[in-house]
């Protein structure tokens, strides 16, 4: 009897634990049939969803799947349906993708107009509307298409964009933390590893700053960064020096020089 009652009261309880929770399910390559890594996803006005996936475009129209090849046979990075336009970009390609009366999506390309112009290994990240434009970005560039007049315009910045997003006055290419990032990887930089520390020796012997010690720290784009900073001076500050400005270690107290004094 006890039994029974568990089971009763399981069933109960789940079904009033999924009534919170919207149903999730989980869909693997092989249901699909493509590529195990899917880039960017838009949904269109009757809920089809597309994916920009390794193998190509992936249609779901929340029964079946479809594979759509690249047309120049890469990995499709980008896809954005716009009006009843499916947009994507790959490798040295962007385009669109309109649907025939036989119900097929058939392919456009639009990079192939200014294909003289594309830089060499240029891959397509992310695609923005705004108004009449679709913009197409890559690392190096930003491609504007005026969808009335066919004509394109292209921005190529200082440094590279990492991401692009849309704004209330228009679209911004990578906030300023994405800038600093990249100004500071083009710089001498170190990657942190958990429980690694770097000691920078700021100063010469005779206490002068030494220039080259000059370091700071990129902003992160995701999670949460901790550090901590720990100041040993062997020698007072060469500012500071009141008496001895050839040998600052000799105006150190005894208990704040540390083992390695006079050395570089």
């Amino acid at each position: 009897m006890k039994i029974k009652f568990f089971i009763v009261f399981f069933l109960i309880g789940s079904g009033l634990f999924s009534q919170e929770l919207p149903p999730i399910v989980k869909y693997a390559p092989t249901t699909y049939m493509a590529g195990n890594q899917n880039w960017m996803i838009s949904q269109d006005q009757n809920r089809f969803v597309y994916f920009a996936n390794n193998d190509g475009l992936l249609e779901f129209n929340g029964s079946n799947w479809e594979l759509y090849p690249s047309p120049n046979e890469t990995i499709l990075r980008s896809v954005k349906v716009i009006n009843n336009k499916i947009y994507s970009g790959s490798y040295m390609e962007f385009g669109f993708w309109t649907r025939h009366s036989n119900g097929k999506l058939k392919y456009t390309s639009l990079s192939n107009t200014i294909k003289k112009h594309l830089l060499d290994d240029e891959q397509f990240w992310n695609i923005l509307n705004y108004d009449q434009w679709v913009i197409f970005q890559s690392l190096e560039r930003i491609y504007i298409y005026d969808s009335k007049t066919g004509h394109f315009k292209i921005i190529t910045p200082k440094n590279k964009i990492v991401k692009s997003f849309l704004t209330k006055n228009g679209v911004d290419a990578g906030s300023w933390e994405d800038k600093l990032v990249d100004q500071c990887y083009s710089k001498l930089a170190v990657p942190p590893r958990r429980g690694d520390a770097i000691l920078f020796y700021s100063q010469y012997p005779d206490g002068h700053l030494d220039p080259n010690s000059l370091h700071g720290a990129c902003p992160i784009l995701k999670g949460t960064k901790w550090g901590a900073n720990l100041w040993v001076w062997n020698a007072c500050r060469y500012s500071q020096c009141t008496e001895d400005a050839l040998n600052p270690a000799n105006e150190l107290p005894d208990e704040l020089k540390a083992p390695f004094e006079g050395g570089v």
